[in-house]
Formats: structure tokens, C-alpha cells, sequence
């Protein structure tokens, strides 16, 4: 059991009914709907309240319901995230998930995210892969992160329940016999250690990408909320599920680990010019889910069919058309970087990107240790050996 004896005693103490640790779209999110609820929350972060996190740099984002084609379903969905876990998912936490998205993403629009729509005014519906339908959306011309982010901070803006305190970093949870009872904390802004004492916690802390020499997080993904989790005995699953998002830049080097989302209409070919994919996978090529692709492109690195920077050529020359319109941020971005999709192959390889596993929660997103919650990538279960793409953002 984690404790702070000792110290609690010596430093100043505050109390708040919900205190929520990290601020990306998963804190955020359950900040916000704790306070509709009429909880006193603080919402901690040891960067920038809504900016230190992975939500944004988010392309897309999956969603069911009103959006969804006439041949999707709920079900349907459901079964394409237990395929991609390859048995390991919980059917419970899949069946959660996608039963309250179109609730929550109505919630969403009445607060103010604006959905990318098509030039006839119908909501723009894209592949992605894993998915059988249509199903991913976007908001912000392909910065659906950012823009989500943005909804939910004037959301708790509008709050006068939710407190804020940035660069304070969690040290240790604090339990009392199975229950959470606080937080020992550092406030790098005034150098002191706080205790605060809650009701309520939620880890929302992200993934673990810098732990890996390559990846696709940002600097504060340390894998903090799983070892807070761990010296709390929260039981941890899945751990050694990580994903690496399979066409991260290798190239040129400003953009290292950047995600091109693309790939499942693009072509990925080896040094030697070979279409890997007519190997790997003949029948459905590069539009497969991630693990599959990353296994073969590491496959053919290992083997050293790869560029001098240990990388694939990536073309989508003969879809740049679909970039544009799809994925204008990354295709703006591109270009800024001198990088012309009509003509140019791209290198590519894969970067730390997901953790699948986490802490071990039920349907509300509870832990074994009473009233500490855990939400994003920071808790496990949901996406077994493999998360869809654009499952991250609902997941939140």
C-alpha cells in the first residue's frame, strides 16, 4: 500500500472531492463532466494545462452512431476491435466504448466542435485501417486533437468548480485501506511538496513513448501514471503490448517520428524497389492494421532491405489527391517541409506510438483500488494486443 506518512505531516495540505492528474483530452474530459456533476476538481499537469499531452497532435477520430454508414453498426464495430486485439481486448470495456460514443460526441457539438464536412455539407467520413466501415471523423481541417482540446478547456473554463494547477508533478498515491485518500505532489513553481487530500482520483496521464529512442509523443510521456499505479498495487495489464505506429518520417530529421496516417492507400516499398506488402499481406496490402504493417516493414529493416536512415519508401503519388483533402494538416505540413507527395517517396519506419496496456479497470473505468480511476492510454483492456486507428481520441 502506497503511503506518505512522514511527509503529510510537514507540508501544506489541500483538499478537493476529484483530483484529476494530466490534461489531455482524457482529463479533461472527465474534469469537466465530474464538475457538471457538482464535484469540487482539481485538474493537475506537471507542463501546461492542456498542452503537454498527445491528444494534439491528433488526426481523426473513430465514431458510431448518426455519423455511421448504413451498413455499420455498433456491433460491427465492437467485432473490429476484438479482431485487432487478437483476443485480448475485453468485450465489456468494447461494448462500453462504443455504446456511449454518440452520446458523448453530441455532447461535444452542443459545446461547440465544429465536425470537417464535405462540400455538400454531409459530415466527411474516411477509411482507416482495421475498420470494415467508414467510420473516422474530423474536426479542424484533420487537427481534431487540437480542436477537441480546445472545446473541452472552454468547457472548464466555464467552470467555477474546476481549479488548475500546471507544472506540479504526482509523486505518490495515497491509499487507505483500498482506498484512495490523496496525492503526494511537486509544485516546480514555488519548489514544495503539496499533499492533497480527495475523494475521488483520476490517472490520466498518458503512454510511455519516451521511454524508446523513436516515438510519436511528446516529451511528457514518461510513464508516470503506470508506475504511480504500480507503487499503489493497482494491477497493471497487458504491459508488453506496446504499438509503434508502423510509417513514422525517419527523414528528414526536424520531422523525426512525425505519423503519416495515410498509408493504408499508399505503397511501401523496400530499398531493392519490392512492394513489401505483395508479400505480407497479397490480399489486402498496406490497408491492414497496424500491427501487421509494422511487422513487416521491421521485418525488412532486420533483414537490411531498408534506406541508409533505416527507413521505407512510402508513395502515395497516385492518391496525393486523398492526402489533401483527408489529411490537410499533414499534407500542409509536408509540404512546409519541402516534401511534394506527387512526386516524392517518403521515408518511413516505425516509432514508439501506443501503449495498449494499463491499469486494469471496469466499465467505470474504476480500478481495484476503491474511488482511483484511470482513463486514456494510461488504462488497459480496451485495445488488447492492437488499437484501432483513430480509437485514441474516443477512448478519451
Amino acid at each position: 500500500m502506497a503511503s506518505c506518512k512522514g511527509h503529510c505531516r510537514r507540508i501544506e495540505t489541500i483538499q478537493t472531492e476529484v483530483l484529476v492528474i494530466g490534461s489531455g483530452a482524457a482529463g479533461l474530459s472527465a474534469a469537466v463532466h465530474a464538475a457538471i456533476g457538482g464535484a469540487d476538481v482539481l485538474v493537475i499537469d506537471k507542463g501546461i494545462i492542456g498542452k503537454s499531452g498527445s491528444t494534439v497532435s491528433a488526426v481523426q477520430t473513430a465514431a458510431a452512431g448518426k455519423w455511421s454508414e448504413a451498413k455499420d453498426s455498433r456491433e460491427a464495430f465492437c467485432d473490429d476491435i476484438l479482431t485487432s486485439g487478437k483476443g485480448l481486448s475485453d468485450p465489456h470495456l468494447a461494448e462500453t466504448f462504443v455504446n456511449h460514443l454518440e452520446k458523448i460526441f453530441d455532447q461535444l457539438i452542443a459545446w461547440g466542435l465544429k465536425l470537417d464536412c464535405e462540400t455538400n455539407g454531409d459530415i466527411l467520413r474516411t477509411d482507416a485501417s482495421g475498420h470494415t466501415c467508414r467510420r473516422s471523423i474530423s474536426a479542424g481541417g484533420g487537427r481534431t486533437g487540437l480542436v477537441m482540446l480546445k472545446t473541452l478547456i472552454g468547457q472548464a473554463n466555464k467552470l467555477p468548480n474546476i481549479r488548475k494547477m500546471p507544472f506540479t508533478a504526482c509523486i505518490q498515491l495515497h491509499v487507505d485501506r483500498q482506498q484512495i485518500s490523496g496525492a503526494l505532489v511537486y509544485d516546480l513553481v514555488h519548489n514544495r511538496f503539496l499533499f492533497i487530500r480527495c475523494k475521488a482520483l483520476i490517472l490520466a496521464t498518458g503512454g510511455v513513448g519516451q521511454l524508446y529512442q523513436v516515438t510519436t509523443n511528446p516529451a511528457q510521456s514518461t510513464a508516470d501514471g503506470f508506475s504511480l499505479a504500480l507503487q499503489a498495487n493497482v494491477k497493471l495489464i497487458d504491459m508488453e503490448q506496446v504499438q509503434f505506429y508502423p510509417t513514422s518520417l525517419v527523414a528528414p530529421q526536424h520531422a523525426k517520428g512525425f505519423c503519416l496516417s495515410f498509408y493504408h492507400f499508399s505503397k511501401i516499398f523496400n530499398a531493392k524497389l519490392d512492394r513489401i506488402m505483395q508479400t505480407y499481406n497479397p490480399s489486402d496490402l498496406e490497408n491492414v492494421p497496424r500491427d501487421t504493417i509494422c511487422y513487416a516493414i521491421a521485418r525488412e529493416i532486420m533483414e537490411n532491405r531498408c534506406t541508409a536512415n533505416r527507413g521505407l519508401l512510402l508513395d502515395v503519388s497516385e492518391n496525393a489527391d486523398r492526402v489533401r483533402e483527408w489529411y490537410p494538416h499533414e499534407y500542409r505540413f509536408l509540404r512546409q517541409s519541402g516534401i511534394n507527395l506527387e512526386s516524392a517517396q517518403l521515408e518511413v519506419g516505425p516509432a514508439a506510438h501506443f501503449m495498449m496496456g494499463g491499469a486494469r479497470i471496469n466499465c467505470a473505468a474504476m480500478t481495484n483500488i476503491e474511488q482511483l480511476y484511470t482513463v486514456g492510454e494510461t488504462a488497459g483492456g480496451l485495445h488488447g494486443a492492437n488499437r484501432l486507428g483513430n480509437n485514441a481520441l474516443p477512448e478519451c
